[in-house]
């Protein structure tokens, strides 16, 4: 059993993945975007305890809901959370 916990859960530029096992697990992640298409994947061995993974390549990844996935080495879903990007903040320029 995986107790996950991604931070923050409105992200900007990175996400923290925190994920809680009872065993050795081999797993793959992958992050797919609000229409689906997976942004990020790869492998990752769980050991027994608290397992921590911080993915900060996501600052050009659209804002929207977002899916971590988390599958076994047979392609079987785990477990799968949302978080959201959030969009951008446009800086606000005024003139004198």
């Amino acid at each position: 059993m995986l107790k996950v916990t991604l931070r923050p859960d409105r992200f900007l530029t990175a996400v923290t993945i925190e994920v809680a096992c009872e065993k050795l697990l081999p797993v793959i992640v992958r992050i797919l975007n609000p229409v689906g298409k997976i942004v990020q994947a790869f492998s990752w061995q769980l050991s027994r305890g608290m397992n921590t993974v911080m993915i900060d390549e996501l600052d050009t990844a659209q804002h929207g809901i977002y899916h971590v996935d988390f599958l076994n080495s047979d392609a079987t879903l785990l477990y799968r959370e949302k978080l959201e990007k959030k969009e951008k903040a446009t800086p606000v320029i005024q003139s004198l």
